[in-house]
């Protein structure tokens, strides 16, 4: 009797251990395992910089206009600032080129928009300029995949967005593409910025699943 008290209790022992052993290598999996995983499975293989986010990261706007800039996406500053979840934005190296990493919000969409610390007019501006890359599949297409929008600061009517005048190019997943676009002749669907209103923001928005990546954005004299 006491010969099978000590073969259940060796048993016992020997389960508990597989158990703990176990439940110790499911928590060495990382709550965001899956987030990661899918930005695999989207194709964008990139690296974190850990370098601090700033209202300079990644473009020239500050320096460009003497405003201090913003990067918001935990807000859609087009509707007056209605709170978005779920999205992220870091600086990273992606196609061997330092840039911002958008991730979709809960939307789910791509947005977000450097915001200027007061609003400013693009008088002294001939030009806007950045580059982008997309990190997934769906991200290869012509002008539409995403859009850069200048934001301005009034006009916005209930329950719509500020109006913005759209620029932008085809989207790639595996190069970065871009340019400089005149302000005055070159905005996409006929629009084109009126240099004496106010701006509050400049913003990109996409539809794709992502992540987005951004680099060089400023304005040209």
């Amino acid at each position: 009797m006491k010969k099978i008290a000590l073969t259940l209790a060796a048993a016992a022992l020997v389960f508990v251990s597989m158990s703990c052993s176990k439940k110790a290598k499911t928590e060495e999996v990382p709550a965001d395992f899956a987030m990661f995983q899918e930005e695999e499975d989207s194709g964008a293989t990139w690296e974190a910089t850990g370098e601090k986010l700033t209202g300079n990261s990644c473009n020239t706007l500050a320096a460009d206009t003497g405003v201090g800039v913003t990067i918001v996406v935990d807000k859609d500053v087009s509707k007056g600032g209605t709170e978005v979840l779920g999205a992220d934005v870091e600086v990273v190296e992606y196609l061997g080129e330092k840039c911002l990493k958008v991730s979709a919000n809960y939307n789910p969409e791509i947005r977000v928009a450097f915001v200027f610390d007061k609003p400013i007019t693009l008088e002294a501006f001939s030009k806007i300029k950045f580059d982008v890359a997309a990190g997934s599949d769906d991200g290869n297409g012509g002008f539409g995949v995403y859009n850069c929008g200048i934001m301005y600061a009034d006009g916005r009517p209930e329950g719509g967005e500020f109006p913005l005048a759209f620029f932008g190019t085809d989207c790639s997943s595996t190069q970065f593409l871009g340019g400089e676009w005149d302000l005055v002749t070159e905005g996409q669907w006929g629009s084109s910025v009126d240099k004496t209103r106010q701006v509050q923001a400049i913003q990109f928005w996409s539809g794709i699943k992502g992540p987005l990546f951004i680099k060089n954005l400023g304005l040209v004299k």
